[in-house]
């Protein structure tokens, strides 16, 4: 996606099959580096911002947390919205921490 404007309004060329508008890239180079982005957007385009010389939408799904942050008998909202939530990293290896070989695992 090139930085600049997007469009504002689904063309025919837009798919109108409902979907949930969740996408997860898992990018792993030649020397073992791994970068992995999972991104939501809610409505078509997302935010509407692209990130400079990246590509990519920027997330704008934040309707599905708590706005209230407390649940009815006054306890903290598991999904409540705070700063300095983050995503759970996760990698998995083998006994010798190798994340890895010629075929990916399937379990």
């Amino acid at each position: 996606i090139a930085p600049g404007p997007v469009m504002l309004h689904a063309t025919r060329a837009v798919s109108t099959t409902p979907d949930h508008g969740t996408v997860h890239m898992t990018v792993i180079d030649a020397q073992g580096g791994i970068v992995a982005m999972t991104s939501t957007v809610n409505m078509i385009m997302g935010s509407r911002v692209v990130v400079p010389g990246r590509g990519y939408l920027l997330n704008n799904e934040l309707c599905d947390f708590d706005p209230v942050g407390v649940d009815k008998d006054g306890l903290r909202a598991v999904n409540a919205a705070e700063g300095g939530k983050r995503l759970r990293r996760t990698a998995l290896g083998d006994d010798s921490g190798s994340l890895g070989g010629k075929r990916p695992r399937s379990s």
